[in-house]
């Protein structure tokens, strides 16, 4: 009877070892995907950051091209102006 005792001791030490090192490995692992999570939300938001400025100055860029043409050529300017304002119209009058 001591035997089984003992036995069963053994038993709830080596399980209680087990399931410290299970909570342990547990928290370590929570503690690591917090981590990822952040270190992913860094690289996104610089990502996003640097095709927003990208965007920002092809942007620039176009709108600079386009004013220099109508300044270069305002008639030509003025010609594409109202001819696009004709067939946005004839667009809405067919609806």
């Amino acid at each position: 009877m001591v035997a089984a005792s003992t036995n069963m001791n053994g038993r709830d030490r080596h399980l209680r070892k087990s399931l410290r090192a299970v909570r342990d490995d547990v928290n370590t692992l929570g503690h690591d995907i917090a981590e990822l999570a952040e270190a992913v939300r860094d690289d996104a938001g610089a990502r996003v950051r640097h095709l927003r400025d990208r965007a920002e100055s092809s942007a620039r860029d176009t709108v600079g091209r386009l004013q220099d043409q109508v300044r270069d050529r305002p008639t030509i300017a003025l010609g594409a102006a109202a001819g696009a304002g004709l067939l946005i119209g004839l667009l809405l009058a067919r609806r």
